[in-house]
């Protein structure tokens, strides 16, 4: 993708844009909302994922998977994780818990975004950059995640698989043929 003139840019976990190859927004969880998951998933002994910008740990995990929770809290500089996934029931994840976290659920399981981001963050940054308008956007997406970029974007294409409600915003909707 480096070289790839057509691709110049991604969003990842809705706070981090790089676009045109440099970092245009790069906002991370914090220590205390990192903690606040670590010590959730030990008391629950729930698989977590934390992924970062370079670098992802994973907490009580399959078998074989090492825990490297306690190396990651020990640094210094914690690593940027910019989202992270509950890999439990949905329900489990307590609403209001994870300070400065939103919770998007899954049928199976959640994930954890900075407040005050999503994808359409990252599509509004790259946007006003060329001088374009959300008509101007194609947004493709099938989950739960996708959901603030698909209403954003003036052409929104839901994927199969996307829940049924999608069909309410999304423009188009491929089928699987």
């Amino acid at each position: 993708l480096k070289d790839d003139p057509l691709f110049d840019g991604f969003i990842c976990g809705s706070s981090y844009v790089r676009y045109g190859g440099e970092i245009v927004e790069n906002h991370f969880l914090s220590r205390e909302i990192v903690e606040s998951v670590v010590n959730w998933g030990r008391k629950t002994g729930n698989y977590v994922f934390f992924e970062g910008v370079s670098e992802s740990f994973v907490m009580n995990g399959f078998q074989g998977s090492e825990d490297l929770c306690d190396e990651m809290l020990m640094r210094e500089n914690l690593p940027e994780i910019t989202k992270v996934t509950f890999w439990c029931k949905p329900g489990e994840v307590p609403d209001g818990y994870f300070k400065g976290l939103r919770l998007v659920r899954f049928p199976y399981y959640a994930e954890g975004i900075l407040e005050g981001w999503d994808k359409s963050s990252g599509m509004k940054i790259i946007l006003e950059r060329e001088g374009l308008t959300a008509r101007d956007a194609w947004a493709f997406g099938d989950s739960e995640n996708d959901r603030d970029m698909l209403r954003f974007a003036g052409n929104s294409v839901c994927m199969p698989g996307a829940p049924a409600d999608f069909d309410g915003f999304c423009v188009y909707r491929t089928s699987a043929k």
